[in-house]
């Protein structure tokens, strides 16, 4: 939650979690006591589902603060157009989507991507690195997904320098197959 709509959002969702643990215990207690289900229960998960989606519901749709921007690790946020013009200009650009959610693309950026090795072929390379953040879902990159035959992250693409078709990277990235693209 924190990643995705803040730490308000965060601080909310675990308070919610412990109010709805603390009446479900209560209620269990108290229904072992007396041998009968309460309906409640039913009338509190309600509340709950119904709360929790309009609370965040608003605080994903609130407007950032002034001078407040996205954070994109490892390289230039993905931008078609830009993409075009490095595209245009020949030079080569390892493009990948992830999401805060994918255990797959958080591993891979750990293990491969923002390893040392690989920061440095891609400097000596002149390798422009461009990442598209799906987190909370972007329209622009579902449809770059979806015009490269596929409904979800992680994707990785490595454009040649000099132009070319892009080669389609495994899911599973190591250091070798990073630094192998720079040769």
């Amino acid at each position: 939650l924190w990643r995705q709509i803040g730490w308000i959002g965060a601080v909310a969702g675990i308070i919610w979690a412990c109010g709805l643990l603390l009446m479900i215990l209560s209620d269990i207690e108290q229904g072992i006591r007396v041998g009968q289900f309460k309906w409640r229960w039913v009338l509190a998960i309600l509340l709950f589902v119904g709360g929790s989606t309009q609370f965040f519901g608003e605080v994903r749709d609130a407007k950032p603060q002034s001078g407040e921007t996205r954070w994109v690790i490892g390289g230039i946020k993905f931008d078609e157009s830009a993409l075009a013009e490095f595209r245009k200009e020949g030079r080569p650009v390892f493009l990948y989507f992830t999401a805060d959610w994918c255990l797959t693309c958080k591993v891979n950026e750990k293990a491969a991507i923002e390893r040392d090795e690989v920061t440095e072929a891609f400097k000596l390379a002149g390798v422009t690195t461009m990442v598209g953040d799906w987190t909370n879902g972007d329209p622009a990159i579902s449809r770059f997904l979806e015009a490269q035959g596929r409904s979800g992250v992680p994707l990785y693409l490595f454009y040649p320098k000099g132009g070319g078709e892009p080669q389609q990277l495994p899911q599973v990235l190591t250091v070798d197959t990073l630094t192998a693209l720079t040769r």
